[in-house]
């Protein structure tokens, strides 16, 4: 993030404001009983790609704040009840990375039991490549066990993946939304909602803080935490726990 407006103003607004995700934010209402959608997530893997496909493409899902981060929500001390009771949130978690998530296996589970869980998959490649951006090589070392223990954790409960390449490529939008809609037993919209083009630098960084100020009073809203262009990634080839039929 070279620009140092842009570093400014993420300052100023940062991305986890309370107009966009709980907490800070308060939970709203839901004004239909709808189920939770869980994006259990390795960090670097695509999060706030799959979560903006959701919150764009879906309007029943798009909250006042506009998700819950699961990890900040249960290392709060906040009440998992009141999380059940509200329902119809996009919940993203990083458990059970140990660096990002709350150890409180027995609320993540309470939650999980009866959520739609979702899942971006990512080469570990790209995974390392990217943690080398971000943390300029600190725990790059201990990043094969951690993505071993993360995936021995979800294998058994099979969340459906879809790949960081289909996520950000606006070719297989549709396809993504079309299998969301599915799996969330909600409308499909006529024109799906791609990511950003990786060309619309200003336009990205306009969203991004447009989104932290307004929540889900924007149209089309982008939750994600930097600023960098995202990179091109191979097609990933799913473990065989994640693969699913092309719908």
């Amino acid at each position: 993030m070279g620009n140092p407006l842009v570093r400014f103003l993420s300052r100023v607004l940062p991305p986890n404001t309370p107009k966009t995700v709980c907490p800070p934010g308060p939970l709203s209402a839901s004004a239909s009983p709808l189920p939770l959608v869980v994006v259990a997530s390795f960090p670097r893997t695509g999060t706030h790609v799959l979560i903006d496909l959701l919150l764009n493409n879906f309007p029943a899902y798009r909250r006042d704040p506009l998700y819950v981060n699961l990890d900040e929500y249960l290392r709060a001390g906040l009440p998992v009840e009141e999380l059940l009771r509200t329902g119809g949130y996009v919940l993203k978690t990083h458990y059970p990375e140990a660096t990002f998530s709350a150890d409180q296996q027995a609320a993540y589970e309470q939650i999980f039991r009866t959520a739609i869980l979702l899942m971006p998959a990512r080469p570990a490649v790209d995974v390392a490549r990217s943690y080398r951006r971000m943390l300029g090589g600190a725990r790059e070392a201990d990043l094969p066990a951690a993505l071993q223990a993360y995936e021995a954790y979800w294998r058994a409960r099979q969340p459906e993946t879809f790949a960081f390449a289909e996520l950000i490529d606006p070719a297989w939008t549709a396809s993504v939304v079309a299998r969301l809609a599915t799996l969330l037993h909600q409308p499909q919209p006529r024109r799906p909602i791609s990511p950003p083009s990786r060309r619309s630098y200003l336009r990205v960084c306009l969203r991004k803080l447009g989104t932290r100020l307004l929540g889900n009073k924007l149209s089309v809203v982008n939750t994600t935490v930097g600023f960098a262009k995202t990179k091109s990634t191979p097609r990933l080839e799913p473990a065989p726990w994640q693969r699913h039929e092309q719908r």
